[in-house]
């Protein structure tokens, strides 16, 4: 049951995060464009998206209606269903490139979580392309290279959908990458 519910809490929040994401992309001339809705007829993407954000803050409105009808309420006791845990010294280790080592330590559809460690002086062989998401960073040890600059240990990057580079390492890294969208 709780599966279920989380799949589909799961695509709701990945379908208004790419919304938004593309809402933010365009400019003024962009969003005040004309096309037609089959129900609504001429509409902006401006008014479009007024029209979402309504018709979501309804079914909300709904939902909190339904828990209150049902006498539903937030648990105060923790639920650890479907918790993993993975080692990734337990992982099968494979090398796209010449000093470049991932382990799949979690993987749930097209979400995963990788740990990538890559040798001192070595590089990602060509470029690599971040979709249909993003790709999301966070460095374990080492110094990490991502083309923008040099960044060190406990720094996070989120290099968003449709971004790529060849990430390098001058004395080494460990990562811990994580593919929310895939």
């Amino acid at each position: 049951m709780h599966g279920a519910r989380d799949e589909i809490l799961e695509q709701f929040w990945f379908l208004r995060r790419m919304n938004l994401s593309f809402l933010e992309r365009l400019d003024e001339r962009q969003r005040s464009r004309i096309g037609i809705h089959p129900q609504y007829g001429e509409m902006s993407i401006d008014s479009l998206a007024t029209l979402l954000e309504t018709h979501q803050a309804k079914h909300l409105r709904q939902i909190e209606n339904i828990k209150l009808t049902l006498g539903v309420a937030t648990s105060s006791e923790p639920w650890l269903d479907g918790v993993v845990s993975a080692r990734a010294e337990n992982a099968s280790v494979r090398s796209p490139g010449d000093g470049v080592h991932v382990r799949t330590i979690w993987q749930n559809g097209i979400r995963r979580a990788l740990q990538v460690e890559i040798d001192p002086g070595k590089q990602w062989p060509g470029l690599d392309y971040h979709v249909p998401g993003p790709e999301e960073v966070y460095i374990v040890s080492g110094d990490y290279d991502d083309g923008r600059g040099v960044f060190g240990q406990g720094t996070f990057l989120h290099h968003p959908a449709g971004s790529s580079h060849s990430p390098r390492s001058e004395n080494g890294c460990v990562l811990l990458v994580y593919y929310p969208e895939g």
